[in-house]
């Protein structure tokens, strides 16, 4: 023999490669650090340490944002089992719950048992942020004006925040003006809003309200303090005024004649008028009765009338007039001097004239007598 003599063998191993199969201890954990387990486990002992490689996914975020977790398990040699926890990371964003999926995505000395996958639920614990409902213009524009209504809320939502709103006032929707009824806050934003436009019409009309009143809220608590409410400020001119009277000429006799006042288009407001009555005529029950002297056009009409109707007398007179003068209005507009005239006709018969000469004698020279005139009536 010479020196030492060595000779080296290797004994090939044929046993099957280990199974793993991953478990966890909980579907659901609080966001307020929950915690879960997973754990690896061989279907039989490896005299290798065997690595299980993690892949996650799911709506949570890892890396410390809504989640921590180790990304491998290492098994040891003569183990069947190893664990790592994930711990949830709580924050102050009102968002939906959240998932985590965990899989196996590749061993090292060992097989996957088939699709090895878990799904974790961790439970959002905030509060939703509170809301107030605003307009930012309290008054707009009949001619196209927009007032936008704004959703303010306290604090970044993780999800949308909708706000949906009704609408009262005087003004009205379609007919006065257009608007949305859901207001949208996108997640991580703190505000939004819907238009309210105005429509522009030719009607004369008062200022119109829209009042805005919130009647739902999705993801958050409505702290608005009660209805919203914008004026819509009407721009159009207020019609003009005329008067006129038929017929003309009535009979002394209970005769009448109908005054008519009218404004030169429609009003979306009643239209008041204040009388003036003048002319030789006198009214108050003497040769006629005297009307109201304040008179009103209701709203979405053109017109209005009244009547003057003359008073019989036993005098024997001239025709008498009846001045009606448009003296001031409120919803109307009055053009310069605005009147009509009718007159009054008397019927009654001129009365007989009898003259009389008391004396019966008077001087030749420079004598005087008196004569009488005398009227039947």
């Amino acid at each position: 023999e010479s020196g030492t003599q060595q000779v080296s063998v290797d004994i090939l191993d044929d046993d099957p490669l280990p199974t793993v199969v991953l478990e966890s201890s909980a579907t659901d954990i609080a966001e307020n650090g929950g915690t879960l387990t997973l754990t690896a486990r061989l279907n039989a002992v490896s005299g290798r340490p065997v690595t299980v490689n993690l892949g996650f996914s799911g709506i949570a975020q890892g890396g410390g944002v809504d989640y921590s977790a180790a990304g491998q398990i290492v098994i040891p040699a003569g183990q069947l089992t190893a664990t790592v926890v994930v711990t949830a990371i709580q924050d102050l964003l009102d968002e939906p719950d959240e998932t985590v999926i965990i899989e196996i995505v590749s061993v090292t000395n060992g097989l996957k048992n088939g699709v090895q996958q878990t799904t974790t639920n961790i439970l959002d614990d905030d509060t939703g942020p509170n809301v107030v409902v605003t307009y930012d213009a309290a008054s707009i524009s009949e001619t196209g004006g927009v007032a936008n209504l704004i959703a303010t809320l306290s604090a970044i939502s993780g999800q949308d925040v909708v706000v949906t709103v009704g609408y009262t006032g005087t003004a009205g929707s379609g007919t006065d003006y257009t608007a949305g009824t859901d207001i949208t806050v996108p997640a991580g934003s703190l505000t939004g809003s819907t238009p309210i436009t105005a429509i522009s019409d030719t009607l004369d009309e008062a200022d119109e309200t829209v009042i805005a009143t919130v009647a739902s809220v999705t993801n958050a608590v409505d702290a608005t303090a009660g209805p919203v409410t914008t004026t819509i400020l009407d721009d159009d001119l207020s019609p003009i005024l005329s008067i006129g009277a038929s017929p003309l000429t009535i009979a002394e006799n209970g005769g009448t004649t109908t005054f008519t006042v009218s404004i030169s288009e429609v009003s979306g407001r009643d239209v008041d008028v204040t009388l003036a009555f003048s002319g030789t005529a006198s009214g108050n029950g003497i040769d006629y009765v005297t009307p109201p002297q304040v008179i009103t056009i209701p709203a979405g009409q053109i017109t209005q009338t009244f009547d003057v109707t003359s008073i019989d007398d036993a005098l024997n007179e001239a025709a008498e007039t009846v001045a009606v003068t448009l003296l001031s209005s409120v919803g109307g507009s009055i053009t310069g001097f605005t009147q009509a005239v009718a007159t009054i006709t008397d019927d009654d018969a001129a009365p007989d004239v009898t003259l009389s000469i008391p004396q019966a004698t008077t001087l030749e020279d420079f004598g005087q007598a008196q004569v009488t005139a005398a009227l039947s009536a």
